[in-house]
């Protein structure tokens, strides 16, 4: 039988199940060669079921195989997203410092009167380069001299090459082409035909394209491919698109680093291209506006002569008044000289803003947000009379608007760092916008601020959490106060804004720490960490302590009631069981652990030590041999003097809350009162209980009350309680135990009492 089943087993196993040889017929029929007849069905039967079981586990393991991947996928995708925006942020810093430096570098250039040996040299070797370069493109190419001289003074080769020109149609080669890239142009030469003018010039101009007018794009897949290309994988790696509206033109290049350098070179000449023109439409502006208003400041008159300070010629005055106030009329009316002159400058204003707006669609199109924000300006500033202008600059400015709220909200905004949004953020305050522009900023803030909690790992650990988030809050909340502490009169948007995501920060806090019920610990601690953490925007004027207490507080105190009561529950459990009888430690070991451990806490019990009874003698209970196994102290005892040694500590951290204070004195006096009441309603001549009482009293109470109020004359709250409701165990008050062991008299009187 055990062999029938081995063999049976051997018969599953999967390795001849999933073999390609596998033929199900042959192992059926060997499956049931070893069966009795009449146990085929039910056989099959068990079968059927073994493999669908194993089908069910195979399935629940890839399951789970799948569930993993997909698992570490997500994890590589957050990493991958936190790379991209750090790339993100280093890529946009590293082209404003390449722009800054390329314009300092043009500004520089232009001066001719440097004396510096290195620029001499580099200028020399320059302009050698430059000139090989154009003896190549003469060399190279028929009917480039006309072009060459009409070259501009900062015009020069940026870059040539062969390439091979492809049907745009069956992606089949036709011919080469050299192509000549300068800064503002693009040459395209075609091969000569005769074989005596190709042997002097192999190629020869055929279009002159400006750059503005075409682009260069990548080519990464043809929907038809040649045999040539399929033969050579790379090739179609190499391959680009000329477009010049409405022909194009594929090129394909010797390899993918002439590819790189062309893309590269021709976006960088049409950037160029963009900035220079940006500037000297800048320049252009700022020029008519400068002309414009010397020429009004030219043509203001000069003041009105002063009234005659003679009064015998009031009638002269007075006929001047006259005759002044008909000129004011007419310079209302525009038909006097002053008028006019008003006139003619509103006239030439509307005609240079008509230019202006045509100038600023431009700008905003090519989506140059800072000169169009400084052409609003210069509107502004203009103070124009004319109503369908300003409603056209009205239009503009609502446009520009829209896309710089457009730039602020998209989901990419703040990649990297909030400090990407300072420039839309200036622009909406350049334009009037300060309100609308620091709440889209602060909403800005308050979505990534809680993408980042939700990013935060919930550990075993809870106030790990609570530093984590705490953290993360207060300190996006100081980085916001600080960039927005120059707009003094957003403040109040501000508080608000810190007000609503602090109380975020709790509603966290309590839904993932507080409601969770920890321990008395965690939670006391969990206050000290929030208070700390609003200490920190005190000095720059945002105490948000209030806030705190008005949240946080209600639900701290439950929390805090709840696990108090466990607490009380447990010691009043300890103190019914209680019998007087002395504490147990088993073995020498223990009980040095155990007195090493409550001199730690600053508890010291080496007096309570039990010693075996002599009729003989009397040895001190410090003797080399003394039975030091046990105390006579009891154990619900030892064990209040840690818990209410570790409560005083936790609870002295809610001192000072103003809304937690009486709690924490009320937790105090309850229990103290339990344990008091305890000693009081036992009392009788046990040794143990003697020795406890004096213990509780005499120790742990002072301790507590040093521990929780700081206070060390006896004044606090439960040397109160014991004065008032408790005075028949002020007689255990007496020193401390290092001066009742320090006595030979009164350690006799003890080790005979005990």
């Amino acid at each position: 039988m055990d062999s029938a089943q081995n063999a049976r087993g051997e018969m599953l196993d999967s390795d001849v199940i999933l073999s390609e040889k596998f033929n199900a017929p042959k192992f059926i029929t060997d499956f049931l060669r070893n069966v009795q007849s009449g146990e085929e069905a039910r056989s099959l039967q068990n079968l059927r079921q073994t493999l669908a079981a194993r089908s069910n586990s195979t399935a629940e393991t890839i399951k789970d195989v799948v569930f993993d991947h997909y698992k570490q996928f997500i994890d590589t995708s957050k990493e991958i997203s936190k790379l991209e925006r750090d790339i993100y942020q280093l890529s946009s810093l590293l082209n404003e410092q390449k722009n800054l430096i390329e314009n300092l570098m043009e500004m520089s250039g232009h001066d001719k009167r440097s004396s510096c040996s290195t620029s001499l040299y580099s200028s020399s070797s320059a302009v050698n380069q430059q000139n090989q370069q154009l003896q190549i493109v003469m060399q190279k190419m028929d009917g480039v001299a006309s072009v060459l001289n009409s070259l501009g003074e900062y015009e020069r080769v940026l870059l040539q090459s062969q390439f091979v020109l492809l049907d745009a149609d069956s992606m089949q080669p036709k011919h080469s082409v050299y192509l000549v890239l300068f800064t503002n142009n693009l040459l395209v030469g075609h091969p000569t035909p005769g074989s005596v003018a190709h042997q002097r010039h192999p190629f020869s101009v055929v279009h002159n394209y400006p750059i503005e007018s075409l682009a260069l794009v990548n080519v990464k897949s043809v929907g038809t491919v040649t045999s040539d290309i399929g033969t050579n994988p790379s090739a179609e790696q190499h391959l680009v698109q000329l477009l010049v509206f409405p022909d194009q033109m594929f090129l394909r290049c010797e390899n993918g680093r002439m590819k790189r350098e062309w893309l590269e070179q021709m976006e960088e000449a049409k950037r160029r291209q963009q900035e220079e023109r940006a500037l000297v439409r800048q320049a252009t502006i700022r020029a008519r506006r400068c002309n414009l208003l010397s020429s009004i400041a030219n043509r203001v008159p000069q003041e009105q002569r002063k009234k005659n300070r003679n009064n015998g010629q009031s009638k002269i005055g007075r006929a001047e008044t006259t005759d002044n106030m008909a000129t004011e009329e007419n310079d209302g009316d525009g038909t006097g000289p002053k008028g006019q002159r008003r006139t003619a400058a509103n006239e030439e204003d509307t005609a240079w803003l008509n230019e202006l707006v045509n100038e600023l669609q431009d700008v905003i199109s090519h989506r140059h947000m800072d000169e169009a924000v400084d052409m609003l300006l210069e509107w502004k500033s203009c103070q124009c009379k004319d109503a369908s202008l300003n409603g056209k600059f009205a239009a503009i400015e609502k446009q520009v608007v829209e896309l710089l709220t457009e730039d602020i909200k998209r989901p990419g905004s703040l990649h990297g760092s909030p400090r990407t949004l300072s420039q839309p953020i200036q622009q909406l305050i350049a334009l009037g916008r300060t309100v609308y522009a620091v709440e889209l900023y602060l909403r800005c803030r308050s979505v990534a601020l809680r993408a980042a909690a939700r990013d935060l790992t919930i550990s075993e650990e809870p106030l790990s959490y609570v530093r984590q988030v705490s953290g993360l809050f207060v300190n996006d909340i100081l980085e916001v106060c600080q960039e927005l502490s120059p707009h003094r009169d957003q403040l109040c948007q501000v508080l608000t804004w810190s007000s609503r995501e602090l109380s975020v920060l709790l509603s966290l806090i309590r839904r993932h720490v507080i409601e969770v019920a920890p321990t008395m610990a965690v939670l006391t601690h969990t206050w000290r960490i929030l208070m700390s953490k609003c200490a920190q925007l005190v000095p720059i004027g945002l105490d948000l302590s209030f806030e705190v207490n008005r949240l946080a507080a209600p639900s701290l105190k439950n929390a805090l009631e709840v696990n108090f009561g466990n607490i009380l529950d447990s010691i009043r459990l300890r103190n019914s069981e209680e019998r007087w009888t002395p504490f147990s430690l088993g073995t020498d070991q223990n009980l040095i652990r155990f007195l090493e451990e409550m001199s730690d806490i600053g508890l010291q019990i080496e007096w309570a030590i039990c010693r075996p009874s002599s009729p003989s003698s009397s040895p001190s209970p410090l003797s080399p041999g003394a039975y030091r196994c046990a105390l006579n102290l009891a154990q619900s005892g030892c064990l209040f003097a840690r818990t209410a040694l570790q409560l005083s500590r936790d609870l002295a951290l809610l001192n000072t809350s103003p809304h937690l204070h009486q709690l924490s004195d009320s937790l105090m006096h309850s229990i103290w009162t339990e344990q008091l009441a305890h000693l009081t309603a036992g009392m009788h001549k046990s040794v143990v209980h003697h020795c406890t009482s004096r213990f509780i009293v005499s120790q742990v109470l002072p301790l507590c009350e040093k521990v929780y109020e700081l206070s060390e004359n006896g004044t606090g709250i439960l040397h109160q309680l014991l004065s008032t409701k408790f005075p028949h165990l002020l007689h255990f008050q007496r020193k401390s135990s290092n001066t009742f062991l320090s006595s030979k008299s009164d350690s006799s009187e003890e080790v005979a009492n005990v």
